[in-house]
């Protein structure tokens, strides 16, 4: 699972410490998860590619996936969109907005090689 985290705080909170008698209100993140399961590579492999989006707003992980050379940096790019606009439909927030949080790979289905004689 891979997923994106909105971590824009409010400026309404900083307005709402100024009145004593109002509630305060306590900013929830939104996050915004997608997935790509059966990629041919190696956890391993994509590990480094994911350590160079991990942490970083939505436009510098663009970026980096950009200048990688790396062919399967073309996939996690058409994650990153996705997120991006699953972001704007449902939440009508900006990519510039956006902070990957949590990217990760896991293992996936091994591969059988079956060799005719």
């Amino acid at each position: 699972v891979n997923s994106i985290e909105n971590t824009i705080n409010n400026n309404e909170d900083n307005n709402n410490n100024n009145n004593q008698n109002e509630k305060k209100e306590k900013h929830v993140p939104i996050i915004i998860q997608t997935t790509k399961k059966d990629i041919p590579q190696s956890p391993l492999k994509m590990r480094f590619l994911l350590m160079l989006a991990r942490d970083k707003w939505v436009p510098d992980a663009l970026a980096q996936m950009k200048f990688t050379p790396k062919h399967r940096a073309v996939e996690i790019t058409q994650m990153l969109k996705r997120c991006c606009v699953l972001a704007k439909l449902n939440y009508d927030v900006i990519p510039e907005q956006l902070y990957v949080n949590e990217i990760y790979v896991t293992k996936g289905l091994a591969r059988k090689k079956i060799r005719f004689m």
